[in-house]
């Protein structure tokens, strides 16, 4: 298995570098930060949705999407983020992706703690201090023929930049967010007062990966993994990409009596749902589920949608159609259940629909 210590890497190369390999299907672990900072929207949440792209643009942000789930992040070079990529057929890969993220986040825990400082694993896949703050957050995901499993040692974070990308309804509900992130957001440099090396972070990270995997052999970046990063970072970025993403914009719409658009969220142990549906009567005509949850196979969210559509709203009936698909389609939802998708949908009904 191969390391690429790829150190500090100007644009989007430290988000394409994972993305490549999984796609080269070449099993690997990549330690890597971003020169400048970029934003980065998961890849089952609605861009328009979640993010301010004015803002982004006024602030010099560029955005990309992942091919993994969870939400939207600033992502900057006081971040070292590490990354796996393993065949799916690979027995290291447990099945299952909460498994995953339980396995594969005791590397970044043994790390923290020889660091100095003292954190744990919370189910579904933070890492958190002895307070209680989130120290580290990580995601997974597969793609092709691979599997991978993302997250970062966070050396210092930006809160003011982050909460200034979100989408919100007022300033007052964004001073809110600000003062969310800073009371449970910690960092190397809030935990120990000061910055360890770089080198000595990424000295004691490797080692632990190698404890887990076995000696590592150093990776160099040819022309083909190049090649494949330019390829993925305008599948990413480009236009037709964000059209071919799970969700799409919508557009003000005249409404007819009857007929109703409604949005619902439910935050659920795995992350947050959001739905938006078109109810005509007492049948759904359309159904779109996003959020910053995590799901595999991706093309799973699609007969999500399906199963609802067309569906009336009579009691029961959401839960068992969503449970039919989860378990016909064998989805992996970490942390989330039928009865969790069935509320999120329930929450956008009018009132006097529930």
């Amino acid at each position: 298995m191969k390391l690429y210590q790829l150190g500090i890497q100007p644009g989007f190369a430290s988000m394409t570098c994972f993305h490549a390999l999984a796609r080269l299907e070449e099993e690997a672990v990549v330690v890597v930060s971003p020169l400048k900072p970029y934003v980065s929207v998961g890849y089952f949440q609605n861009r328009e949705q979640v993010l301010d792209e004015k803002k982004c643009r006024e602030l010099g942000l560029p955005v990309i999407r992942r091919e993994v789930g969870g939400g939207t992040v600033l992502l900057d070079m006081n971040q070292i983020f590490y990354h796996i990529i393993l065949r799916r057929d690979n027995l290291l890969l447990p099945l299952s992706v909460e498994e995953r993220y339980r396995r594969f986040s005791q590397v970044p825990i043994n790390t923290y703690r020889r660091l100095g400082v003292p954190v744990r694993f919370k189910p579904i896949n933070d890492i958190l201090t002895e307070a209680g703050r989130k120290i580290s957050g990580e995601g997974g995901a597969n793609i092709g023929h691979c599997a991978v499993f993302t997250g970062s040692i966070i050396l210092d974070f930006d809160v003011e930049t982050m909460v200034k990308i979100f989408r919100v309804p007022d300033e007052k509900f964004r001073d809110k967010i600000q003062k969310t992130l800073a009371e449970n957001i910690s960092t190397l440099k809030l935990e120990l007062g000061q910055v360890p090396p770089r080198t000595e972070i990424e000295k004691v990270l490797i080692q632990e990966w190698e404890t887990l995997f076995g000696p590592l052999e150093p990776g160099i970046v040819t022309e083909e993994i190049l090649a494949e990063m330019a390829q993925v970072e305008k599948d990413l970025t480009s236009e037709d990409s964000w059209e071919a993403s799970p969700q799409r914009s919508w557009t003000p719409l005249k409404i007819k009596a009857g007929t109703y658009v409604g949005q619902g969220n439910f935050k659920a142990p795995g992350g947050l749902i959001t739905v938006l549906i078109i109810l005509d009567g007492e049948r759904m005509i359309d159904v779109e589920f996003s959020g910053d949850f995590s799901l595999e196979p991706k093309e799973g969210l699609r007969d999500l949608n399906q199963a609802l559509t067309g569906l009336d709203i009579r009691p029961g009936r959401l839960e068992k159609a969503l449970q039919q698909v989860i378990e016909g389609r064998k989805l992996d939802l970490p942390g989330i259940c039928a009865a969790d998708l069935a509320q999120a949908v329930i929450n956008a009904l009018p009132a006097n629909k529930e």
